[in-house]
């Protein structure tokens, strides 16, 4: 069911019982800052919001309505060696299966003080397919059995990009393996496939990785 939020005049339609929220009533052009209060905690709540504007986005559009959510990023500090000029990773230089965008993963947890959150705009839209799929950390952590979550509750996990040998820069940092969002309260799991390598002083519970492409 669909939720009002009055005071921002913005309307946040579920997508998945557990993840996603399509958001009505934002423009791109919109600065309050009691919608990008309303924003942000949307974010929280749902894990992936989507908007949609069938007109098209401009580059200084998305830039703008991304500032809604925060400071911005420079240019991603783990870009590819081989890219195009702009600065983003571009599939007529870099394969994309190589660069492990099709496998689960949580962008800059290697770093100290990952993302708050990436936004993405689609550009060139195919015919059939192309979907991205989300997961919910928050619902990750539900389902683990009390002994696994009392497990876990008290582990630091090692992040690093060591199975994404392309990239520039090569950083390690430990964070722990459930986070608690400040905004929502609630418990994640903080691991992904991509840069979570193992858990700290815990050799035989090395995080090992199936290879095999995810669909």
């Amino acid at each position: 069911m669909a939720t009002v939020d009055a005071a921002a005049d913005i309307r946040l339609e579920r997508v998945t019982g557990t993840i996603g929220a399509i958001v009505h009533g934002v423009g791109l052009d919109e600065r309050s800052p009691v919608i990008a209060e309303t924003l942000i905690r949307a974010l929280h709540e749902h894990g992936v919001l989507f908007f949609k504007y069938p007109e098209g986005v401009t580059e200084e559009q998305f830039t703008g309505f991304s500032e809604l959510f925060g400071e911005l990023e420079g240019p991603y500090r783990l870009s590819m060696k081989k890219q195009s000029t702009a600065g983003y990773i571009d599939a007529e230089h870099v394969p994309l299966k190589a660069s492990r965008i099709n496998v689960f993963h949580t962008d800059g947890t290697a770093f100290e003080s990952p993302p708050q959150a990436a936004m993405l705009a689609l550009v060139e839209l195919p015919e059939v397919g192309g979907g991205t799929t989300w997961a919910s950390m928050y619902a990750a952590w539900d389902d683990l059995s009390a002994f696994d979550q009392r497990l876990l509750d008290e582990l630091d996990v090692a992040h690093n990009t060591k199975r994404l040998p392309f990239l520039k820069e090569t950083p390690e940092t430990v964070h722990p393996a459930v986070i608690r969002d400040k905004t929502t309260g609630k418990k994640a799991l903080f691991v992904n496939v991509n840069y979570s390598d193992r858990i700290v002083g815990m050799g035989l519970y090395k995080l090992e990785v199936d290879t095999a492409d995810t669909v």
